[in-house]
């Protein structure tokens, strides 16, 4: 063999390289790539966990004062409807249209949750 033949075996002289080096790189390639895709969806993450978390602490907000309100209606018309009929039918009649109201919100809201995880083949 000659000085200037080439050596198919040397990967680092050789003008392409091997397919066990271009193998390896891939396999290099795919977890810097794997790494840096989930470095990108945590940075996402935390970039809408810091947008939503202070919309959800207004959204507890207005529930607690709209639960508030609600408690103040009640009595409202506990006080206001005591002079006609007392206040012992009174409290009883809020007490009943109220939990009227709570039991049809929750049948409401229970046939739409049933209709939303509802499979095909249900």
């Amino acid at each position: 063999m000659s000085d200037t033949d080439l050596d198919i075996t040397d990967a680092e002289e050789s003008p392409e390289p091997g397919l066990k080096l271009l193998l390896g790189q891939l396999a290099t390639d795919t977890r810097e790539f794997a790494r840096a895709e989930v470095a990108w969806l945590k940075a996402e993450a935390d970039t809408r966990a810091n947008i939503a978390i202070p919309g959800l602490i207004m959204v507890a907000v207005a529930f607690a004062l709209l639960f508030g309100l609600i408690v103040a209606g009640l009595i409202g018309a506990m006080i206001a409807l005591s002079p006609v009929i007392g206040m012992g039918w009174a409290v009883l009649a809020t007490l009943l249209v109220g939990g009227l109201f709570a039991f049809i919100a929750a049948k409401l809201g229970a046939a739409r949750l049933v209709r939303a995880f509802k499979t095909e083949r249900q």
